[in-house]
């Protein structure tokens, strides 16, 4: 014979009806935590007026960041007029050369950036520096 068939088992006991009803919920007044209120239409507008104003200080603040980083490449420059080339005089060089370049002015010019050129000659056009400053970010 084994020793678990020998052995009676123990029942887990249940807790009591009484016991389940004695369960106190905390009552959030007496904890000091603010009781919910229902929202009405004027409160809920009023919660979005307040969220429309954290929302526009934030782009402000972010634009004025943006607004102070240094534009120390060439690089930048370059973009730029190369952007203001390409939307004055098409996508080609006239002559097929380098047109800001004066050793390679016979050369094939290939822009591989010609995109990034019309949106920074584009963020110049808008806002001049500054544009170009958020552009960078």
């Amino acid at each position: 014979m084994s020793s678990n068939s020998e052995t009676p088992r123990e029942e887990p006991e249940t807790p009591s009806e009484e016991a389940v009803a004695t369960v106190v919920t905390p009552n959030p007044a007496e904890e000091g935590l603010p009781l919910d209120f229902p929202l009405t239409p004027e409160d809920v507008q009023d919660e979005a007026v307040r969220g429309d104003f954290v929302i526009r200080w934030a782009v402000v603040l972010l634009a004025l960041l943006m607004g102070f980083s240094l534009i120390d490449q060439t690089m930048t420059l370059v973009h730029v007029k190369s952007g203001e080339y390409l939307s004055a005089n098409g996508f080609l060089p006239p002559h097929g050369g380098d047109p800001f370049s004066a050793t390679a002015e016979k050369r094939t010019w290939i822009n591989l950036s010609w995109l990034f050129d019309l949106v920074a000659a584009g963020a110049y056009g808008a806002g001049s520096w500054l544009g170009v400053s958020i552009l960078k970010g």
